[in-house]
């Protein structure tokens, strides 16, 4: 599938979950020196010794947004970060996907490859890719996948 076409999947992922964030009356989160507040640069650094390449490649939210989120590539693959308020928070989120994230609140989702789902503290995590390798970090970092295939 084009590259086009999968940004554009990730996109329409990403906007549904913004929608949910935007229902549940998000807050933005930023820097924090909580441990249980996951930030962008925190992420980025733990990613970052697990050796693969680490890119911070967007940042979105907080301006016109209640709804945070960062953007990385690690070995040329994208991994979505969403930021929320709280771990219960992101929670709420993340339990409207059915287990294979096949379905969001119902609502049939289409992957262009294999989705992978996190939960750590505050941050929900997307991986849309089949690399063990990146699958692996991202275990090593977040746990277990909450939901995806």
């Amino acid at each position: 599938m084009p590259k086009k076409t999968q940004h554009v999947l990730m996109l329409g992922a990403g906007v549904l979950i913004l929608v949910l964030g935007f229902m549940l009356v998000f807050r933005t989160v930023g820097t924090s020196d909580d441990p249980s507040k996951e930030t962008s640069a925190r992420i980025a650094q733990e990613l970052s010794g697990n050796g693969i390449s680490v890119e911070r490649i967007e940042e979105s939210g907080g301006a016109f947004s209640s709804q945070k989120s960062a953007t990385f590539s690690l070995n040329g693959e994208r991994v979505t970060v969403f930021f929320y308020s709280s771990h219960e928070e992101a929670l709420a989120i993340a339990q409207q996907f059915s287990s294979d994230a096949t379905t969001l609140a119902g609502i049939p989702m289409e992957w262009v490859a294999p989705p992978h789902f996190y939960l750590r503290n505050n941050a929900l995590v997307l991986y849309i890719g089949s690399s063990p390798q990146i699958s692996a970090t991202l275990t090593q970092v977040f746990g277990d996948q909450i939901a995806g295939q």
